[in-house]
């Protein structure tokens, strides 16, 4: 008895050390192209901060800084969304909202992203483990500034 209620407590540690570090694994800068609307392919990058089960996140590339929002994990998955009520340009957002879904898989996301125009799938890679979270506020201080334009 007293061996089985060892066993527990050492599994029962072993989650508690382990689902923060899945989690921290988003942390940082990933990097990727996708193809835009004319064919034009479009490199990015994906700012993530973990904080717990949830995250921030920006994306940026040569036309855009956006906020993405309601990050979540669930283990090697995460799942964020673009609302187009932020698009940080001043013409409107040409979809509406966007759905990102992703596989952490070492220092790789596999992602697809939905919305009601088009799916597409691609893959992220890690840039760096090292994010400043003023990177992230930036893109959303970007989007406040741009729709206050409008």
């Amino acid at each position: 008895m007293k061996k089985t209620a060892a066993a527990q407590v050492v599994i029962l540690m072993f989650l508690f050390i382990s689902i923060p570090a899945v989690c921290a694994e988003i942390d940082g800068e990933w990097t990727g192209i996708l193809d835009g609307p004319d064919g034009k392919k479009i490199e990015v990058s994906f700012f993530f901060k973990a904080d717990g089960n949830t995250f921030l996140a920006s994306m940026k590339s040569e036309l855009w800084f956006i906020a993405l929002t309601e990050g979540k994990i669930d283990g090697k998955n995460i799942e964020f969304k673009f609302d187009p009520d932020y698009w940080p340009r001043s013409q409107p957002s040409t979809v509406s909202t966007i759905i990102y879904h992703g596989t952490i898989s070492g220092d790789e996301i596999h992602m697809t992203q939905t919305s009601d125009k088009e799916k597409a799938v691609y893959v992220l890679k890690r840039h760096s483990d090292q994010i400043d979270i003023l990177t992230i506020e930036d893109g959303i201080r970007t989007n406040i500034k741009e729709r206050a334009k409008r």
